[in-house]
Protein backbone atom coordinates (compact mmCIF):
# COMPACT_ATOMS: atom_id res chain seq x y z
CA UNK A 1 0.00 0.00 0.00
CA UNK A 2 1.30 3.47 -0.85
CA UNK A 3 0.24 7.01 -0.05
CA UNK A 4 0.64 10.19 -2.08
CA UNK A 5 3.95 12.00 -1.78
CA UNK A 6 4.90 15.06 -3.82
CA UNK A 7 8.64 15.71 -3.97
CA UNK A 8 10.16 19.11 -4.60
CA UNK A 9 13.76 20.15 -5.10
CA UNK A 10 16.29 18.72 -7.52
CA UNK A 11 14.25 17.26 -10.37
CA UNK A 12 16.53 14.28 -10.94
CA UNK A 13 16.19 13.14 -7.32
CA UNK A 14 12.43 13.73 -7.03
CA UNK A 15 11.34 10.28 -8.31
CA UNK A 16 13.79 8.55 -5.97
CA UNK A 17 12.52 10.51 -3.00
CA UNK A 18 8.93 9.63 -3.86
CA UNK A 19 9.80 5.96 -4.36
CA UNK A 20 11.29 5.62 -0.87
CA UNK A 21 8.81 7.92 0.87
CA UNK A 22 5.81 5.97 -0.47
CA UNK A 23 6.96 2.64 0.94
CA UNK A 24 4.80 1.25 3.72
CA UNK A 25 4.37 -1.98 5.64
CA UNK A 26 6.72 -4.89 4.99
CA UNK A 27 8.32 -3.35 1.86
CA UNK A 28 9.42 -0.41 4.01
CA UNK A 29 10.79 -2.68 6.76
CA UNK A 30 12.66 -4.94 4.33
CA UNK A 31 14.10 -1.99 2.42
CA UNK A 32 15.32 -0.46 5.69
CA UNK A 33 16.85 -3.80 6.68
CA UNK A 34 18.74 -4.01 3.37
CA UNK A 35 19.92 -0.40 3.62
CA UNK A 36 21.30 -1.08 7.10
CA UNK A 37 23.07 -4.22 5.92
CA UNK A 38 24.53 -2.27 2.99
CA UNK A 39 25.92 0.30 5.44
CA UNK A 40 28.26 -2.25 6.99
CA UNK A 41 30.72 -2.01 4.08
CA UNK A 42 31.46 1.56 5.17
CA UNK A 43 33.54 0.12 8.01
CA UNK A 44 36.63 -2.04 8.41
CA UNK A 45 38.01 -3.79 6.49
CA UNK A 46 36.45 -1.98 3.50
CA UNK A 47 36.00 1.64 4.65
CA UNK A 48 33.77 2.48 1.68
CA UNK A 49 32.52 5.51 3.59
CA UNK A 50 30.49 6.89 0.69
CA UNK A 51 27.88 4.12 1.03
CA UNK A 52 26.63 5.92 4.14
CA UNK A 53 25.54 8.78 1.89
CA UNK A 54 23.24 6.39 0.06
CA UNK A 55 21.91 4.52 3.09
CA UNK A 56 21.36 7.56 5.34
CA UNK A 57 19.79 9.59 2.50
CA UNK A 58 17.37 6.81 1.62
CA UNK A 59 16.48 6.25 5.27
CA UNK A 60 15.70 9.94 5.77
CA UNK A 61 13.50 9.91 2.66
CA UNK A 62 11.66 6.90 4.08
CA UNK A 63 11.17 8.80 7.34
CA UNK A 64 9.72 11.70 5.30
CA UNK A 65 7.02 9.31 4.15
CA UNK A 66 6.56 7.74 7.60
CA UNK A 67 5.77 11.13 9.12
CA UNK A 68 2.71 11.28 6.86
CA UNK A 69 1.21 8.11 8.40
CA UNK A 70 -1.58 8.22 10.93
CA UNK A 71 0.56 6.10 13.26
CA UNK A 72 3.77 7.88 12.39
CA UNK A 73 5.56 6.97 15.65
CA UNK A 74 5.28 3.25 14.94
CA UNK A 75 6.25 3.73 11.29
CA UNK A 76 9.38 5.75 12.16
CA UNK A 77 10.37 3.29 14.87
CA UNK A 78 10.04 0.25 12.61
CA UNK A 79 12.09 1.82 9.81
CA UNK A 80 14.98 2.88 12.05
CA UNK A 81 14.82 -0.39 14.02
CA UNK A 82 15.00 -2.46 10.81
CA UNK A 83 17.85 -0.30 9.53
CA UNK A 84 19.76 -1.00 12.74
CA UNK A 85 18.92 -4.72 12.74
CA UNK A 86 20.33 -5.12 9.22
CA UNK A 87 23.43 -3.15 10.08
CA UNK A 88 24.21 -5.02 13.30
CA UNK A 89 23.46 -8.42 11.77
CA UNK A 90 26.07 -7.99 9.03
CA UNK A 91 28.67 -5.90 10.85
CA UNK A 92 28.64 -8.15 13.94
CA UNK A 93 28.24 -11.53 12.25
CA UNK A 94 31.57 -12.57 13.79
CA UNK A 95 29.94 -12.75 17.24
CA UNK A 96 28.48 -16.09 16.12
CA UNK A 97 31.95 -17.66 15.72
CA UNK A 98 32.39 -18.75 19.39
CA UNK A 99 29.11 -20.67 19.17
CA UNK A 100 30.53 -22.73 16.29
CA UNK A 101 33.70 -23.89 18.07
CA UNK A 102 31.68 -26.74 19.58
CA UNK A 103 28.56 -26.63 17.39
CA UNK A 104 27.12 -29.80 18.88
CA UNK A 105 26.84 -27.96 22.20
CA UNK A 106 26.20 -24.35 21.28
CA UNK A 107 24.81 -24.10 17.73
CA UNK A 108 21.33 -24.17 19.24
CA UNK A 109 22.10 -20.76 20.72
CA UNK A 110 23.02 -19.11 17.42
CA UNK A 111 19.82 -17.11 17.66
CA UNK A 112 21.52 -15.05 20.38
CA UNK A 113 24.23 -13.44 18.20
CA UNK A 114 22.20 -13.57 14.98
CA UNK A 115 18.78 -12.43 16.22
CA UNK A 116 18.87 -11.27 19.85
CA UNK A 117 22.02 -9.13 19.57
CA UNK A 118 21.22 -7.23 16.34
CA UNK A 119 17.52 -6.98 17.14
CA UNK A 120 18.19 -5.83 20.69
CA UNK A 121 20.78 -3.22 19.78
CA UNK A 122 18.56 -1.94 16.99
CA UNK A 123 15.94 -1.10 19.63
CA UNK A 124 18.18 1.81 20.64
CA UNK A 125 18.22 3.14 17.09
CA UNK A 126 14.47 2.61 16.80
CA UNK A 127 13.76 4.48 20.05
CA UNK A 128 15.91 7.47 19.15
CA UNK A 129 14.55 7.42 15.60
CA UNK A 130 11.06 7.77 17.05
CA UNK A 131 12.27 10.68 19.19
CA UNK A 132 13.72 12.35 16.11
CA UNK A 133 10.35 11.83 14.39
CA UNK A 134 8.69 13.98 17.03
CA UNK A 135 10.77 16.95 15.85
CA UNK A 136 10.68 16.09 12.13
CA UNK A 137 9.85 18.64 9.47
CA UNK A 138 10.03 18.93 5.70
CA UNK A 139 12.78 21.53 5.85
CA UNK A 140 16.55 20.88 5.81
CA UNK A 141 16.45 21.13 9.61
CA UNK A 142 15.55 17.43 9.62
CA UNK A 143 19.17 16.66 8.67
CA UNK A 144 20.38 18.28 11.89
CA UNK A 145 17.65 16.48 13.85
CA UNK A 146 18.57 13.14 12.33
CA UNK A 147 22.28 13.64 13.03
CA UNK A 148 21.73 14.74 16.62
CA UNK A 149 19.46 11.86 17.63
CA UNK A 150 21.55 9.30 15.76
CA UNK A 151 24.67 10.46 17.63
CA UNK A 152 22.76 10.32 20.94
CA UNK A 153 21.67 6.77 20.12
CA UNK A 154 25.28 5.80 19.48
CA UNK A 155 26.38 7.34 22.77
CA UNK A 156 23.78 5.27 24.62
CA UNK A 157 24.79 2.14 22.71
CA UNK A 158 28.38 2.77 23.71
CA UNK A 159 27.56 2.87 27.43
CA UNK A 160 24.37 0.89 28.17
CA UNK A 161 25.01 -2.45 29.95
CA UNK A 162 28.74 -1.92 29.71
CA UNK A 163 28.47 -0.56 26.16
CA UNK A 164 29.22 -2.06 22.78
CA UNK A 165 30.46 0.81 20.55
CA UNK A 166 31.30 -1.35 17.55
CA UNK A 167 31.38 0.43 14.16
CA UNK A 168 30.30 3.88 15.28
CA UNK A 169 29.80 6.09 12.18
CA UNK A 170 32.77 8.15 13.31
CA UNK A 171 35.02 5.13 12.72
CA UNK A 172 34.13 4.84 9.04
CA UNK A 173 37.16 7.01 8.20
CA UNK A 174 40.42 5.12 7.61
CA UNK A 175 42.24 4.92 10.97
CA UNK A 176 45.20 7.25 11.04
CA UNK A 177 43.95 9.12 7.98
CA UNK A 178 43.44 12.87 7.87
CA UNK A 179 39.70 12.83 8.58
CA UNK A 180 40.06 10.41 11.49
CA UNK A 181 42.31 12.96 13.22
CA UNK A 182 39.32 15.17 14.03
CA UNK A 183 38.34 12.68 16.74
CA UNK A 184 41.12 14.28 18.81
CA UNK A 185 39.00 17.45 19.07
CA UNK A 186 36.03 15.98 20.91
CA UNK A 187 36.26 12.20 20.84
CA UNK A 188 34.62 9.55 18.68
CA UNK A 189 31.06 10.62 19.53
CA UNK A 190 31.78 14.13 18.34
CA UNK A 191 33.20 12.69 15.13
CA UNK A 192 30.12 10.46 14.85
CA UNK A 193 27.81 13.48 15.05
CA UNK A 194 29.78 15.29 12.34
CA UNK A 195 29.99 12.17 10.17
CA UNK A 196 26.25 11.46 10.30
CA UNK A 197 25.50 15.06 9.34
CA UNK A 198 27.96 14.98 6.43
CA UNK A 199 26.69 11.64 5.11
CA UNK A 200 22.99 12.54 5.39
CA UNK A 201 23.25 16.11 4.04
CA UNK A 202 22.31 15.13 0.42
CA UNK A 203 18.86 14.08 1.69
CA UNK A 204 18.03 17.78 2.09
CA UNK A 205 18.17 18.32 -1.68
CA UNK A 206 14.62 16.98 -1.97
CA UNK A 207 11.65 17.29 0.37
CA UNK A 208 7.87 17.62 0.31
CA UNK A 209 7.68 21.40 0.51
CA UNK A 210 6.42 23.37 -2.46
CA UNK A 211 8.95 26.15 -1.84
CA UNK A 212 11.38 26.68 -4.71
CA UNK A 213 14.17 28.09 -2.52
CA UNK A 214 16.86 25.70 -3.70
CA UNK A 215 19.53 27.69 -1.85
CA UNK A 216 17.99 26.54 1.45
CA UNK A 217 18.04 22.91 0.32
CA UNK A 218 21.66 23.22 -0.76
CA UNK A 219 22.79 24.67 2.59
CA UNK A 220 23.39 21.32 4.40
CA UNK A 221 25.40 19.97 1.46
CA UNK A 222 27.45 23.15 1.34
CA UNK A 223 28.08 22.90 5.09
CA UNK A 224 29.06 19.22 4.71
CA UNK A 225 31.60 20.06 1.99
CA UNK A 226 33.09 22.80 4.18
CA UNK A 227 33.35 20.41 7.13
CA UNK A 228 35.04 17.78 4.98
CA UNK A 229 37.54 20.28 3.59
CA UNK A 230 38.36 21.76 7.00
CA UNK A 231 38.59 18.33 8.63
CA UNK A 232 40.90 16.94 5.96
CA UNK A 233 43.14 20.03 5.95
CA UNK A 234 43.44 20.13 9.73
CA UNK A 235 44.00 16.38 9.96
CA UNK A 236 46.66 16.39 7.22
CA UNK A 237 48.56 19.14 9.04
CA UNK A 238 48.33 17.19 12.29
CA UNK A 239 49.76 14.08 10.64
CA UNK A 240 52.58 16.12 9.15
CA UNK A 241 53.81 17.15 12.62
CA UNK A 242 56.99 15.30 13.68
CA UNK A 243 56.45 12.29 15.92
CA UNK A 244 58.22 11.90 19.25
CA UNK A 245 58.92 8.29 18.28
CA UNK A 246 60.36 8.95 14.85
CA UNK A 247 63.96 8.18 15.92
CA UNK A 248 63.19 5.06 17.95
CA UNK A 249 63.29 1.45 16.86
CA UNK A 250 60.10 -0.44 17.72
CA UNK A 251 59.90 -4.22 17.37
CA UNK A 252 56.45 -5.85 17.26
CA UNK A 253 56.52 -9.49 18.34
CA UNK A 254 53.97 -12.26 18.44
CA UNK A 255 54.51 -15.92 19.27
CA UNK A 256 52.42 -17.06 16.30
CA UNK A 257 50.39 -19.42 18.49
CA UNK A 258 46.62 -19.26 17.73
CA UNK A 259 44.61 -17.83 20.62
CA UNK A 260 42.47 -20.96 20.97
CA UNK A 261 45.63 -23.06 21.46
CA UNK A 262 47.58 -20.72 23.73
CA UNK A 263 46.22 -21.98 27.04
CA UNK A 264 46.55 -25.62 25.95
CA UNK A 265 50.21 -25.22 25.00
CA UNK A 266 51.10 -23.45 28.26
CA UNK A 267 53.42 -20.52 29.04
CA UNK A 268 56.85 -22.17 28.76
CA UNK A 269 56.94 -22.96 25.00
CA UNK A 270 55.48 -19.55 24.16
CA UNK A 271 57.94 -17.75 26.46
CA UNK A 272 60.83 -19.65 24.86
CA UNK A 273 59.66 -18.47 21.43
CA UNK A 274 59.54 -14.84 22.60
CA UNK A 275 63.01 -15.15 24.15
CA UNK A 276 64.33 -16.63 20.92
CA UNK A 277 63.03 -13.61 19.02
CA UNK A 278 64.54 -11.26 21.59
CA UNK A 279 67.91 -12.95 21.27
CA UNK A 280 67.99 -12.33 17.51
CA UNK A 281 67.48 -8.57 17.93
CA UNK A 282 70.44 -6.37 18.70
CA UNK A 283 69.09 -3.34 20.48
CA UNK A 284 70.24 -0.10 22.01
CA UNK A 285 68.93 1.95 24.90
CA UNK A 286 65.65 3.55 23.87
CA UNK A 287 64.56 0.71 21.61
CA UNK A 288 61.07 -0.59 22.37
CA UNK A 289 59.80 -4.18 22.24
CA UNK A 290 56.04 -4.62 22.01
CA UNK A 291 54.13 -7.80 22.92
CA UNK A 292 50.36 -8.11 22.38
CA UNK A 293 47.47 -8.31 24.82
CA UNK A 294 47.65 -11.54 26.81
CA UNK A 295 51.04 -12.37 25.26
CA UNK A 296 51.71 -15.21 27.70
CA UNK A 297 49.09 -17.57 29.15
CA UNK A 298 50.39 -16.75 32.63
CA UNK A 299 50.60 -13.85 35.06
CA UNK A 300 53.94 -12.46 33.89
CA UNK A 301 54.42 -10.00 36.75
CA UNK A 302 53.90 -12.76 39.33
CA UNK A 303 56.09 -15.29 37.53
CA UNK A 304 59.61 -14.73 38.88
CA UNK A 305 61.25 -17.18 36.48
CA UNK A 306 59.62 -15.54 33.45
CA UNK A 307 60.53 -12.03 34.62
CA UNK A 308 64.13 -13.07 35.23
CA UNK A 309 64.43 -14.65 31.79
CA UNK A 310 62.80 -11.71 29.99
CA UNK A 311 65.02 -9.20 31.80
CA UNK A 312 68.15 -11.12 30.84
CA UNK A 313 67.23 -11.02 27.14
CA UNK A 314 65.97 -7.42 27.08
CA UNK A 315 69.29 -5.79 27.82
CA UNK A 316 69.10 -1.98 27.46
CA UNK A 317 65.69 -2.09 25.77
CA UNK A 318 62.25 -1.70 27.33
CA UNK A 319 59.32 -4.05 26.86
CA UNK A 320 55.65 -3.06 26.62
CA UNK A 321 53.64 -6.23 27.19
CA UNK A 322 50.02 -7.21 27.63
CA UNK A 323 49.51 -9.54 30.58
CA UNK A 324 47.00 -10.82 33.07
CA UNK A 325 47.80 -9.98 36.67
CA UNK A 326 46.06 -10.53 40.00
CA UNK A 327 45.78 -9.08 43.47
CA UNK A 328 45.07 -11.27 46.50
CA UNK A 329 41.96 -9.96 48.25
CA UNK A 330 41.40 -12.72 50.80
CA UNK A 331 41.83 -16.39 51.50
CA UNK A 332 41.68 -18.18 48.15
CA UNK A 333 40.37 -14.95 46.61
CA UNK A 334 41.97 -12.99 43.79
CA UNK A 335 40.98 -10.06 41.63
CA UNK A 336 42.26 -10.37 38.07
CA UNK A 337 43.14 -7.49 35.74
CA UNK A 338 43.84 -7.29 32.02
CA UNK A 339 46.93 -5.13 32.11
CA UNK A 340 49.65 -3.41 30.14
CA UNK A 341 53.08 -3.27 31.75
CA UNK A 342 56.38 -1.62 30.90
CA UNK A 343 59.38 -3.55 32.17
CA UNK A 344 63.15 -3.37 31.78
CA UNK A 345 66.06 -5.65 32.54
CA UNK A 346 65.71 -4.91 36.28
CA UNK A 347 62.06 -6.04 36.50
CA UNK A 348 62.87 -9.07 38.66
CA UNK A 349 64.35 -6.74 41.32
CA UNK A 350 62.46 -3.48 41.01
CA UNK A 351 59.15 -4.53 39.44
CA UNK A 352 57.43 -2.89 36.47
CA UNK A 353 58.43 0.56 35.29
CA UNK A 354 54.76 1.37 34.59
CA UNK A 355 51.44 -0.41 34.86
CA UNK A 356 47.97 0.16 33.41
CA UNK A 357 44.81 -1.87 34.04
CA UNK A 358 42.17 -2.00 31.29
CA UNK A 359 39.12 -0.04 32.43
CA UNK A 360 36.64 -0.55 29.57
CA UNK A 361 35.97 -4.27 29.64
CA UNK A 362 34.20 -6.35 26.99
CA UNK A 363 30.60 -7.12 28.07
CA UNK A 364 30.00 -10.87 28.57
CA UNK A 365 33.67 -11.51 27.74
CA UNK A 366 35.68 -9.63 30.36
CA UNK A 367 32.96 -7.79 32.28
CA UNK A 368 30.91 -10.43 34.14
CA UNK A 369 27.27 -10.77 33.16
CA UNK A 370 26.34 -10.54 36.85
CA UNK A 371 27.55 -6.92 36.83
CA UNK A 372 25.71 -5.93 33.66
CA UNK A 373 22.13 -7.17 33.63
CA UNK A 374 19.60 -8.92 35.85
CA UNK A 375 19.75 -12.74 35.61
CA UNK A 376 23.28 -12.40 34.23
CA UNK A 377 24.46 -15.49 36.09
CA UNK A 378 21.84 -17.65 34.39
CA UNK A 379 22.70 -16.17 31.00
CA UNK A 380 26.44 -16.74 31.45
CA UNK A 381 25.73 -20.43 32.03
CA UNK A 382 24.71 -21.02 28.42
CA UNK A 383 27.62 -19.19 26.79
CA UNK A 384 30.43 -21.16 25.13
CA UNK A 385 33.50 -22.41 27.00
CA UNK A 386 35.97 -19.64 27.82
CA UNK A 387 33.32 -16.94 27.33
CA UNK A 388 31.18 -18.66 29.96
CA UNK A 389 34.01 -18.62 32.48
CA UNK A 390 34.84 -14.98 31.82
CA UNK A 391 31.17 -13.94 31.89
CA UNK A 392 30.81 -15.49 35.33
CA UNK A 393 34.11 -14.38 36.91
CA UNK A 394 35.71 -11.80 34.66
CA UNK A 395 38.27 -9.09 35.25
CA UNK A 396 38.16 -6.10 37.53
CA UNK A 397 38.14 -2.77 35.67
CA UNK A 398 41.04 -0.40 36.23
CA UNK A 399 40.57 3.12 37.63
CA UNK A 400 40.41 4.81 34.23
CA UNK A 401 42.49 6.23 31.37
CA UNK A 402 46.08 7.00 32.27
CA UNK A 403 49.17 8.43 30.63
CA UNK A 404 52.08 5.99 30.76
CA UNK A 405 55.42 7.53 31.67
CA UNK A 406 58.62 5.51 31.31
CA UNK A 407 62.26 6.30 30.60
CA UNK A 408 63.16 6.37 26.90
CA UNK A 409 59.49 5.97 25.86
CA UNK A 410 57.41 8.99 24.85
CA UNK A 411 54.33 9.42 27.11
CA UNK A 412 51.30 7.61 25.72
CA UNK A 413 47.74 6.73 26.67
CA UNK A 414 47.29 2.98 26.78
CA UNK A 415 44.29 1.44 25.01
CA UNK A 416 43.86 -2.33 25.18
CA UNK A 417 41.81 -3.91 22.38
CA UNK A 418 38.18 -2.97 23.04
CA UNK A 419 39.18 0.39 24.49
CA UNK A 420 40.33 1.44 21.03
CA UNK A 421 36.67 1.60 20.01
Amino acid sequence: MTHAVRSHGFTALGPLHEAFARLTGWPAVITSLLLGAFSSVAFAPFHFSAVLVISFTCLIWMLDGARGHRKWGKAVFLRTWAFGAGFFLISMHWTAAPFLVEPEKHAIFLWMPLILLPGGMALIWGAFGAMAGAFWSSSPSRIFIFGLFFALAEYVRGHLFGGFPWNLPGTTWIPGGALSQTASIGGVYWLTLVTVFIMSAPAALVDTRESRQLAVRIAPVFAAVILLALGWTWGAQRIAQPSAQSDQFVVLMDSGVPQNEKWEIGPDPILIEYLRMLSTQEGEAGDIILWPEGALPTTLLQDANALDAVGAYLGPRELIAGTTRYEITGKNMRDYYNSLTVIDENAIRSGPVALYDKHRLVPFGELPATRIIPFGEALSGILPGAIQRMASDGFRPGPGPAVIYADDIPPFVAMICYEGL
